[in-house]
């Protein structure tokens, strides 16, 4: 999937949607777009606030202005004469994550983060990539949105990446309730495709996570304690 690069300005123009993002739809839409917009400006940190947790993150696909006004919202995008309508149900979102990666982004401020989507995310997102060739997904953190990729392939892996925007709290977030994706495990021994998918499969598997970092940190330092005796033995 291709990225299409947002401004600073563009950036500022639709934190407008961190507002909305926190409170009910039917409530968003009695509210006049130009408060909205007031607010981006005057205090956009308060706005990339969420009363939905401590991360959210979220994909949202294109949508018609023949669709219902309080099931779509519309921001400007870079080279578009009119602002893009998106749909506000997301396609998928980080109740669908398995494992992530992160890797700080170009700015030199913000993270960048992969993230492995579980069996439902996963499909969601081939059908998307599929059906919608050519296509835009907007990505959305915390109620701000910070990437939008464009659909030039079908993604089959259940891989996809926000390469900037990403805060270190929701990293700090993503870390205490995914594993990296290297360190991802199977929930069934038979089929190493099968990866957790329900909440509950998903705290057992960030428990064995958990379980097994401990281990090999304590199996690391039995051997570094080791070679450091072995090294101070006397040679014969």
């Amino acid at each position: 999937m291709q990225r299409i690069l947002l401004s600073q300005k563009q950036i500022q123009v639709t934190t407008m949607l961190a507002f909305l993002h926190t409170i009910r739809f039917d409530e968003a839409m009695k509210i006049p777009f130009a408060v909205c917009l007031a607010l981006s400006f005057l205090c956009p940190e308060a706005s990339a606030m969420s009363r939905r947790g401590k991360m959210s993150i979220s994909f949202h696909a294109t949508g018609s202005d023949m669709e219902s006004p309080r099931s779509i919202f519309k921001i400007p995008l870079p080279g578009e004469t009119s602002p893009t309508i998106f749909r506000k149900v997301p396609e998928f979102s980080h109740e669908q994550i398995a494992a992530f990666h992160s890797f700080k982004a170009e700015d030199g401020i913000t993270n960048g983060i992969t993230l492995k989507l579980d069996f439902r995310g996963a499909n969601a997102l081939e059908l998307l990539t599929r059906t919608r060739q050519g296509d835009i997904l907007l990505a959305i953190v915390n109620g701000v949105p910070v990437e939008v990729l464009q659909v030039d392939t079908p993604v089959r892996d259940g891989i996809i990446t926000i390469w900037k925007g990403v805060p270190d709290s929701v990293v700090d977030e993503l870390r205490k309730k995914y594993p990296p994706i290297d360190k991802l495990a199977p929930v069934s021994s038979g089929d190493p495709d099968m990866i957790a998918t329900t909440r509950h499969e998903k705290r057992i598997m960030m428990e064995e996570h958990r379980v097994r970092t401990e281990q090999d940190r304590i199996d690391a330092n039995k051997s570094a304690r080791k070679a450091e005796a072995d090294a101070l033995k006397p040679k014969e």
